[in-house]
């Protein structure tokens, strides 16, 4: 017994140490052969190729490999430099390990053409075996049970490379496995967390796997500064966006199927800027002093509930500074159709600076929309703000713009694949523009049309409207308590564009009829453009115009004859954002008439070319022609002016021509401004008669042969014309005849038996048949009175009834059948004064020119 006790203890210790040695010579072994054999035949089995693994440790309770490197070793797509194993025969035994440790994960993508891969991922398509069956086919019921307890990632990172950068995304995530020991059921809790830019954003979730899989996952993220991302932001070309976002959700999943059965969420953004191209938005301040911070939500408290997205304001920074606040909008899901209920307000206040129009207060409007879109694509929306009781008011310096709030109405349904239509009717009810005091009223303007558009498959580039039919229409337009007529536009769709045409016709003046034709539409190469002809036609009222219609101060004044007018205008939403066009307008024949101050103005021709609408400048050398003009006393024939409306509102007379007296008054250029109340100028006279000046200027009958020439200084100051040292001369070497019967107003005011008045006695005798060698005319103005001062040098034609008396040493009038005397020689210097206003009559002409 000993000695077989011996040999059995013998060989047991032997076997022990051969195991041992055989166990220490496969853990020396096993690690190179799963490294180089095993792991490379399974990855290939799955579909990938390029592979490498190292592991350094494979023991009994824990095993560490790395790194691991999926894809090319230059740049490989995956690479994990360690995986840490802990694990016990227990676990082992249920086919799970304790815990599972992935550190310096680098996850390395390229995005191309909006295309995100991953090289070493792609699958290869020789690759896959049938003994390892597609997971596709299994029970889709029940998601996998994760084989660890504990899984944690650390010092990661995502790398996603385009075609001139890199932009990385460090991320961590812990996930443990609980189960339930009593009913059985697990639990998996976890955190993911990325660290963008230095900013953490956490994602906490929470899934319970039973027959009914559940999950809870929360969302947080804390002060984002979008400048952080600005070289990111900042690929999409336009586009810069600034401020501070905060997020945080919370979410409840059904999982088998994947069902949302309660959101709560969260965003704030403070000192919000974002501009994209043209649009602007600006919430870095509130003009009412309240929390300029958006506030955006969005909740569903339960699987059957409706969705509610909330908004609490949004600034646009665009004219009058447009805020939408207090915006809602309930999602209803029913079995057919999909409904919609929002609700929200606009704003607008402040100034626009292009314009100077400034809101005297915010004006709101309130708006409302509900929708409907059932299964097939039809769907039902109406858009609604009514016109609330109150005002609105735009003004800046002399110009007010104000009106009731407009009552807004859209419409728009389609029934399945069919066309839809959108039909709108907006109502601008008692809008008032006054200007400098000039009230303009339109009681009430109407729009309203029917838009067709395609099924929203078409895309917005391609203008999916197919027929648009619209109106806009003003049956009253009342200036100063005078209605001016009506204006009606309508519109019309063809393909890619839009056909308008309106009209106005006056009501003051019937035959006149202004009349729009015009296109607008996109342009091949982006933005919106408009195009259209303008034009009067020739027209002649019935009966002359009355001016004082139209401009108060004119009075009964009235204006006769034929109009038109032509010309064209552009507009482009684009770069320039600029308003051309030109127009021409036609006065012909036309008689100017004021009775009441005994002018009138016949044979009126006038053209003026407006080259750069909307600016009222025009060309130079306008002309402006008149057969016959008469202001009181004076007459004048054929006229011509030469002159030109300029950029800065005034008015350039550049010539003037006035067949006066038989003669010519030219006038040298002058500036007329609005501004200005005060001018200076000369008239230039060629060979006016004598005797007709006379009978014009001296209301004095007088006929005769002789022409004088000079200059008139003439001056306009506060309404009142006034002569300044005006000076006339006959022609040199020219004798003339004159003949002035009556001549009472020489004498006139002067006492019978003073030796002025026998000395103007005897120029008037003089005067009724004179033959002068030279003849000057001096005018001047003294308050309301023209001055006239006449020297002449010559002889009476025949005998005058006066005689010399020595004792008196002066001439003295004898009876009409005396003798007379003849006098060889005879020098005359007469001074008359006549008004002014009775010579004119412009007094109240000045008022009309103003």
């Amino acid at each position: 017994m000993t000695l077989l006790l011996r040999r059995i203890v013998r060989f047991f210790c032997i076997t022990l140490l051969v195991g041992f040695c055989l166990l220490g010579l496969s853990l020396l072994v096993l690690p190179s052969l799963v490294e180089s054999w095993m792991l490379p035949q399974l990855v290939q089995q799955l579909g990938y190729s390029d592979f490498f693994c190292d592991i350094d440790h494979l023991g009994v309770t824990e095993t560490s490999a790395g790194p691991l490197r999926f894809g090319p070793g230059s740049e490989p797509g995956l690479t994990i430099e360690r995986i840490h194993l802990l694990y016990d025969p227990e676990s082992l035994a249920k086919g799970e390990l304790d815990q599972v440790i992935l550190s310096g994960i680098s996850i390395r993508a390229v995005l191309n053409k909006g295309k995100i891969s991953i090289p070493g991922l792609e699958k290869n398509p020789s690759g896959g075996d049938a003994e390892y069956p597609d997971k596709s086919s299994q029970d889709p019921s029940q998601l996998p049970i994760l084989p660890f307890s504990t899984l944690t990632i650390e010092r990661s990172v995502i790398i996603i490379k385009t075609d001139d950068r890199e932009f990385r995304l460090p991320f961590s995530a812990s996930i443990k496995k609980s189960t339930d020991p009593k009913s059985a059921v697990t639990h998996l809790d976890g955190t993911l967390q990325f660290n963008p830019r230095g900013t953490p954003i956490a994602l906490n979730f929470s899934v319970t796997l039973t027959e009914k899989e559940r999950a809870h996952l929360e969302v947080k993220a804390n002060k984002i500064e979008l400048l952080d991302f600005a070289d990111i932001l900042g690929r999409i070309d336009g586009l810069d966006a600034r401020g501070e976002i905060s997020l945080k959700a919370a979410a409840d999943f059904g999982l088998m199927p994947l069902s949302l059965e309660k959101l709560e969420s969260r965003t704030e953004w403070k000192q919000g800027k974002l501009t994209y191209n043209d649009f602007h938005i600006d919430n870095s301040q509130s003009t009412t002093g309240e929390d300029s911070t958006v506030v955006f939500s969005l909740n569903k408290e339960n699987a059957t509930a409706p969705w509610k997205l909330q908004l609490n304001r949004l600034a646009l920074l665009a004219p009058f500074s447009p805020t939408i606040t207090n915006l809602e909008f309930i999602i209803k899901d029913e079995p057919d159709k999909i409904k919609l209920q929002g609700h929200w307000a606009t704003r607008i206040g402040g100034q626009d600076k292009a314009s100077g129009l400034t809101f005297n207060h915010p004006f709101t409007k309130k708006w409302r929309l509900t929708a409907a879109i059932d299964q097939h694509g039809g769907y039902q929306a109406s858009l609604s703000s009514p016109a609330e009781n109150h005002r609105w008011q735009l003004h800046n310096k002399t110009l007010s713009i104000s009106g009731n709030s407009p009552a807004i109405k859209i419409q728009a349904h389609a029934q399945d694949s069919n066309p839809g239509e959108i039909d709108w009717l907006i109502s601008l009810n008692h809008t008032v523009v006054d200007n400098a005091g000039k009230r303009l009223v339109f009681p009430e303007i109407k729009t309203a049309g029917r838009t067709k558009i395609k099924s929203s498959e078409a895309g917005f580039s391609s203008l999916p409207v197919t027929a648009t039919q619209g109106s806009f229409t003003c049956n009253k337009i009342i200036l100063n308590n005078t209605d001016l007529g009506r204006f009606n536009i309508d519109l019309q769709q063809q393909r890619n564009k839009f056909d308008f045409k309106g009209q106005y016709a006056c009501k003051l003046i019937k035959e006149l009829k202004f009349i729009i034709n015009g296109e607008c539409g996109f342009k091949p190469k982006g933005g919106f453009q408009t195009e259209a002809a303008l034009s009067i036609p020739v027209c002649k009222p019935a009966s002359p115009v009355i001016l004082g219609k139209f401009i108060p101060a004119a009075g009964e004044s009235t204006l006769d004859g034929t109009i038109s007018a032509t010309g064209k205008i552009a507009f482009g939403l684009d770069d320039t954002n600029q308003l051309k066009g030109d127009l021409t307008l036609n006065l012909n024949q036309a008689q100017f008439s004021y009775p009441e101050k005994n002018l009138t103005c016949s044979g009126i021709n006038c053209r003026l070319k407006f080259p750069e609408l909307p600016s009222l400048h025009t060309d130079s050398n306008q002309k402006l022609t008149f057969l016959h003009l008469q202001a009181g006393n004076i007459n004048c024939k054929d006229g011509t002016f030469s002159f030109q409306f300029e950029r800065d509102q005034t008015l350039l007379l550049e010539k003037g021509r006035i067949g006066w007296c038989g003669g010519n008054i030219e006038t040298q250029a002058l500036r007329f401004s609005p501004n200005i109340n005060h001018y200076q100028s000369t008239l230039y006279c060629d060979r006016l008669n004598l005797s007709e000046l006379l009978k014009q200027l001296g209301q004095i009958e007088a006929r005769g042969q002789g022409s004088v020439n000079g200059r008139i200084p003439v001056a306009w100051a506060g309404g009142k014309i006034i002569f300044n040292d005006g000076f006339l001369y006959s022609t040199p070497n020219q004798t003339g005849n004159i003949k002035i019967k009556g001549g009472a107003a020489l004498t006139a005011g002067i006492p019978t038996n003073s030796p002025q008045f026998a000395q103007l006695d005897l120029a008037r005798e003089a005067l009724k048949d004179y033959q002068y060698k030279w003849a000057k005319l001096k005018l001047n103005s003294a308050k309301k009175e023209l001055i006239l001062n006449l020297q002449f040098d010559g002889k009476p034609n025949l005998p005058l009834p006066f005689l010399y008396k020595k004792d008196i040493g002066s001439f003295v009038r004898i009876s009409s059948d005396g003798p007379g005397s003849h006098f060889q020689g005879i020098s005359l210097d007469i001074n008359l004064r006549f008004p002014l206003n009775h010579i004119l009559q412009y007094k109240g002409i000045s008022t009309l020119a103003k």
